[in-house]
């Protein structure tokens, strides 16, 4: 789970996000990293799992800079997949 706090943190520090994902957002992401894996047969959770659900989970999460919350959810996964793609996998 340390994967998902890396990357729920890169969202606080981004500076094209003027509001990153939450605690509460990141139980969201950690509870649903973990029905992912339960939905694959598995009790314990891989960063794919995050991977998957943490743009669905997150994107309505955050909050553009310089919007007032009228930006638009494409934008917003397009800068959670950015941050997907920039953060390295554990272990990999």
């Amino acid at each position: 789970m340390d994967y998902a706090l890396d990357i729920v943190e890169q969202t606080r520090e981004l500076p094209s996000l003027e509001m990153g994902v939450s605690t509460r957002g990141l139980v969201a992401l950690i509870s649903a990293s973990r029905a992912c894996a339960a939905l694959a047969g598995r009790d314990y959770c891989l960063a794919d799992d995050v991977r998957e659900m943490f743009v669905p989970t997150c994107e309505h999460r955050v909050l553009l800079q310089g919007r007032d919350g009228s930006g638009s959810r494409q934008e917003a996964r397009a800068v959670l997949t950015m941050i997907l793609s920039r953060t390295p996998v554990p272990g990999a």
